[in-house]
């Protein structure tokens, strides 16, 4: 597929590579935090730390996320598995050299 007819392409990897493990991991994390939020909610210090601590690192990588898949066409070849990163990193290259060819 040649790369400048590939618009809904970015999005469905963002989705499948981006989105859907961070959605999954959220969830996750939120359930195995519900007994601490059990004993936060009793006046534990420590309790209300944890859950805290939890949801700045949720949301630290939620913004990481966000700005890997948002602000780029093909994501960061660190966001793909192994089998598509020669893939992805021949079509970068190839978009890096036709943007140095415009100039």
């Amino acid at each position: 597929m040649p790369l400048d007819e590939a618009t809904d392409y970015a999005n469905a990897e963002a989705i499948a590579l981006a989105f859907t493990p961070m959605i999954a991991q959220t969830l996750i994390v939120a359930g195995l935090c519900m007994p601490v939020a059990s004993f936060a909610v009793g006046g534990s210090g420590l309790g209300s730390t944890v859950l805290g601590a939890v949801l700045v690192v949720e949301i630290l990588l939620w913004i990481v996320i966000l700005l890997a898949a948002v602000y780029r066409w093909i994501l960061p070849l660190w966001l793909y598995p192994s089998g598509l990163r020669e893939v992805r990193r021949d079509e970068r290259d190839r978009l890096r050299a036709a943007k140095e060819h415009r100039r």
